[in-house]
C-alpha cells in the first residue's frame, strides 16, 4: 500500500482497501507496478464499476480514487 499512497497520495485507508483486494484476487503480496497501474486503470473504467465492487471501499474512498486515479 505504501507504493499507492506515495504514487497516487491517496489515504492509508483507501491504499489498504485497494491493496487487499488486490492480495484477495491474485493471492499474493507482491505485485509489479506495472500490473498494479494496469489493475487500477481497469477498476476505474466505465464510471467506476469495478471499484464500486472492492470490499470496505466506501463513497469517501471510492470518489478519493475517482479524483487521483
Amino acid at each position: 500500500y505504501e507504493y499507492l499512497e506515495s504514487t497516487y497520495d491517496l489515504s492509508i485507508r483507501t491504499a489498504n482497501c485497494l491493496t487487499c483486494e488486490y492480495q484477495r484476487l491474485y493471492n499474493t503480496l507482491q505485485a509489479p507496478k506495472a500490473k498494479l497501474e494496469w489493475w487500477l486503470r481497469s477498476l476505474v473504467e466505465n464510471n467506476g464499476e469495478k471499484l464500486s465492487k472492492v470490499r470496505n471501499i466506501g463513497r469517501k474512498s471510492f470518489k478519493e480514487v475517482m479524483d487521483k486515479v
